[in-house]
């Protein structure tokens, strides 16, 4: 992050609380991050909008394709009470643990914190877009869903892998993530339960009967493949990767992951997860934030075009 400055001014809000992104030095040479923000008059407001920034800067993360180890990640409570008052005997003032995710405290007396962890950045962004993006969305009312706070922390997740096709593969889950499966038309769905009434009045063991009924009961549903064209259709339009229209480069990444995972010729497919795992990365960044700000992209010609 393009900032040598040990503190990132983001946003000064009407009713004046400052809300600033603070390294453990100079920002760009920063392993630990903090998204700071006080004088709110109560811990209730200071929690609402404690979460709602903490939504903010993970989608503007997301949008500049920075991936980062969120703490939320990390197992907590890895200090005793005992522990922080030892600490504070040593140091002479208040010790609060820094504890993954959201804290609310109050400042007065002033606090240190002590941790054993850190969050890990692994891609540069401008330092002046982070807060252009930053204040753009702060003045949208940000609610993600419990879908898209898992989608969020499967992509983080992919930045630490080092291989492309496992990259590939998390990119994908957090696409599956999104998909909430819509119900088939009326007659498919009769269709299918005439089916399952076959099966159970079939010879088979109720151990086959019960495997094939429980495949059959997911047909009632559109499949993971349509669900996926049709959010991608929804939340992305015209927009083209990799040479591709949207929905056809969600189909052919989705169709690389099954050779992958379940067979085929895995060489040649890991050596076209390698071409197509930073534009997949680009795509899933755009599926999670064009909820709250269409990117309205039509192509990136540095990188290569898919087959």
């Amino acid at each position: 992050m393009s900032s040598d400055a040990p503190v990132l001014p983001l946003l000064e809000t009407a009713e004046g609380q400052r809300i600033e992104l603070v390294g453990d030095g100079p920002i760009a040479k920063s392993s630990r991050l903090v998204l700071r923000g006080q004088e709110w008059a109560s811990m209730e407001r200071a929690q609402d909008a404690g979460s709602h920034l903490a939504d903010v800067l993970a989608l503007v993360l997301v949008g500049q394709r920075v991936g980062v180890e969120a703490w939320a990640r990390r197992p907590g409570g890895r200090f005793f009470a005992a522990g922080l008052r030892m600490l504070e005997k040593q140091v002479g003032q208040r010790v609060l643990e820094d504890s993954p995710g959201l804290s609310v405290y109050e400042t007065n007396p002033p606090a240190r914190f002590a941790s054993t962890g850190a969050v890990t950045l692994v891609r540069g962004a401008a330092a002046g877009s982070i807060v252009a993006s930053f204040r753009k969305l702060a003045e949208l009312r940000i609610e993600l869903t419990e879908r898209e706070r898992i989608a969020i922390d499967l992509f983080n997740a992919a930045f630490f892998e080092t291989a492309a096709d496992t990259r590939l593969l998390t990119h994908v889950m957090a696409i599956e993530a999104l998909l909430e499966p819509i119900p088939r038309p009326a007659e498919s769905v009769a269709l299918v339960e005439e089916f399952l009434g076959m099966v159970q009045r079939s010879s088979l063991s109720q151990a086959e009967r019960d495997s094939l009924s429980g495949s059959l009961r997911w047909l009632r549903q559109e499949s993971i493949r349509s669900a996926g064209r049709r959010l991608v259709r929804e939340r992305l339009g015209e927009a083209i990767y990799s040479k591709q229209s949207a929905q056809r480069f969600f189909d052919y990444c989705y169709e690389l992951r099954s050779r992958i995972v379940h067979g085929g010729d895995i060489r040649k497919a890991r050596d076209e997860a390698a071409a197509a795992a930073a534009q997949l990365e680009l795509f899933v960044a755009d599926l999670l934030i064009s909820r709250f700000i269409r990117s309205g992209r039509k192509e990136d010609p540095s990188v290569p075009e898919t087959k």
